[in-house]
């Protein structure tokens, strides 16, 4: 078993970007990805997913099937507009109990993460699409290009909060060096 820091959580997309403790940047840098995306998912695509289900004994169930459609819909279980995104939605032996699998098509590309929500009906299973992850990689891994105006917004967040904290750096070394040559009133 292996712990995993969250790097960057999208409750409205169920996306969570992980690092996995002992894992080093040498094997597999940051924004770099073992398994491509998908280009194009159809209806009929034969789809394969591996899921690690609440209360089995097991580590891993396999899970093979099709995709049914591709659309719009909430993934958080509130169906508001701005909950919408992209997702695949397959025939596959899935549960709500067990998202965060990857689903991947027969040339072995991602067309989706399994996500948590809960079909009306049986062997039903919902996941992010391949866009709506990249989009979330995109504004989550700030220390590369970004390709989205979402993705360059998270970049200038990302600068200003250091802007900020070396700005807080340096006033407090300003304030350690003013303190330690006797100056205890303009440090306070």
């Amino acid at each position: 078993w292996s712990t995993a820091k969250v790097l960057a959580r999208d409750p409205v997309r169920d996306l969570a970007l992980l690092r996995v403790e002992g894992l080093h940047d040498s094997v597999l840098p940051v924004g770099k990805h073992l398994v491509p995306f998908a280009k194009a998912v159809s209806p009929g695509d034969a789809v394969h997913s591996m899921s690690h289900p609440v209360g089995l004994e097991f580590a891993w169930a396999y899970g093979a099937g099709f995709v049914r459609q591709r659309g719009q819909v909430s993934l958080t279980g509130r169906d508001e507009p701005e909950d919408r995104v992209g997702v695949t939605v397959m025939q596959l032996p899935a549960q709500s109990n067990s998202p965060g699998g990857p689903v991947l098509n027969a040339k072995f590309e991602l067309v989706g993460i399994l996500a948590a929500r809960d079909a009306a009906f049986g062997n039903v299973g919902y996941a992010a699409s391949p866009e709506e992850i990249q989009n979330f990689l995109d504004v989550a891994l700030t220390g590369r290009v970004p390709h989205t105006w979402p993705g360059v917004v998270s970049r200038l967040f990302a600068e200003w909060s250091l802007a900020k904290a070396i700005a807080a750096e340096t006033k407090a070394h300003e304030a350690l060096f003013q303190w330690s040559c006797g100056d205890r009133k303009s440090t306070r």
